[in-house]
């Protein structure tokens, strides 16, 4: 079905979009592509955050198999210190605790990021006393 050329034409016969049409198409355009960019902005500050995060937890990760490989038997209580990696800043805070087996102790480990990204991790582990493993070890393969 062809629409003829006087359905295309206004009455004063000029052709085209009024003013108000236009205006009209670029306000609908203004508030999608505010949308859009806000919708990226956020993107982009997520990703931010996730890398930050994911960083904070495998340096958590890396700090307690340091503990768990250094044979220490670490004692109850808090500590805290500071450390960089690059240009990054981060915070640590150790909490042990004694548990109902004088043979495990739960370690509470909490890593900060000191920049606007803000990673952050806890983890929760228990570590075995090296030195009671070995002895009950020891004890089990005598005949």
């Amino acid at each position: 079905m062809e629409l003829s050329k006087s359905a295309m034409t206004r009455r004063d016969g000029q052709t085209g979009f009024t003013l108000l049409e236009v205006l009209v198409a670029l306000t609908i355009l203004a508030i999608a592509l505010s949308a859009l960019v806000k919708a990226a902005g956020d993107g982009a500050r997520v990703a931010e955050r996730l890398e930050g995060n994911s960083l904070a937890h495998m340096i958590a990760v890396d700090e307690m198999n340091r503990l768990r490989l250094s044979g220490e038997w670490p004692q109850a209580g808090s500590s805290s210190g500071q450390f960089e990696i690059g240009p990054d800043r981060w915070r640590w805070e150790r909490d042990v605790e004694t548990t109902e087996s004088p043979m495990l102790r739960r370690v509470r480990l909490r890593i900060t990021e000191d920049n606007q990204r803000g990673g952050q991790a806890m983890l929760v582990s228990f570590i075995h006393n090296p030195v009671a493993g070995t002895e009950t070890d020891n004890a089990d393969a005598q005949p």
